[in-house]
């Protein structure tokens, strides 16, 4: 998987773009393919994340589903002045 988005943002501020994952074949080609599970979680640091389809903040981890392109997207909000690292494990592993 490949995980882009922001790369810095302030505590108690949502990130304007989503943390997006890509799913990729074990050649490193994108996996394009709906409805694989990616879960999410916050593993340095604090902050809550929500899915880029859901409208409310959920603990984490979360899970998001992946589209027709095999992206799934979170936003994170940080909520300490600590770093934070949020990463994407996708289950099942295509």
């Amino acid at each position: 998987m490949t995980l882009t988005g922001a790369t810095s943002a302030r505590k108690g501020v949502e990130i304007a773009s989503p943390l997006t994952v890509q799913l990729r074949d074990q050649d490193g080609n994108a996996y394009m393919t709906a409805g694989v599970g990616v879960t999410f979680g916050v593993t340095a640091g604090a902050g809550t994340l929500r899915a880029a389809n859901g409208s409310t903040q959920q603990a984490q981890p979360i899970t998001a589903q992946s589209d027709t392109y095999g992206q799934a997207s979170v936003y994170f909000t940080p909520t300490s002045d600590a770093g934070a690292k949020v990463e994407g494990t996708a289950t099942p592993d295509p």
